[in-house]
């Protein structure tokens, strides 16, 4: 369950950047219509290489609001309310890196506006 929920908050960060040229032959994550119907964007913040993530906030079908980010693993782990889970997150990325493998972080926080392990 864990990894669908990943799927859909890579899937509403990345929603709207379907109509950009560029990136319309890259798929979307596929998700059974479940899943996303309900889903209502009110805010999207683009990628940049500021910021180093993308950012959706939404309405989920019971009416509460999500944030969704995805983006450079770092910047995502530092978003982390939890100096442990921030700690965790990061030697896991190191680790990763040093194998030469690469991630991309995904996270969420609800109406409180925090970010929490999962």
């Amino acid at each position: 369950m864990a990894c669908l929920l990943s799927m859909l908050h890579v899937y509403l960060a990345a929603l709207l950047l379907r109509p950009l040229p560029c990136l319309s032959s890259i798929p979307l994550p596929t998700l059974p219509s479940q899943y996303v119907a309900g889903y209502k964007i009110t805010k999207f913040v683009p990628f940049n290489p500021v910021d180093k993530k993308t950012t959706a906030v939404a309405i989920t079908p019971g009416g509460e609001p999500l944030t969704t980010c995805k983006g450079a693993p770092q910047i995502i782990a530092d978003m982390l309310v939890d100096p442990k889970a921030q700690e965790a997150c990061h030697n896991y990325i190191n680790e990763r890196a040093s194998r030469g493998l690469r991630a991309l972080g995904v996270a969420k926080s609800d109406d409180d506006g925090q970010v929490r392990a999962s």
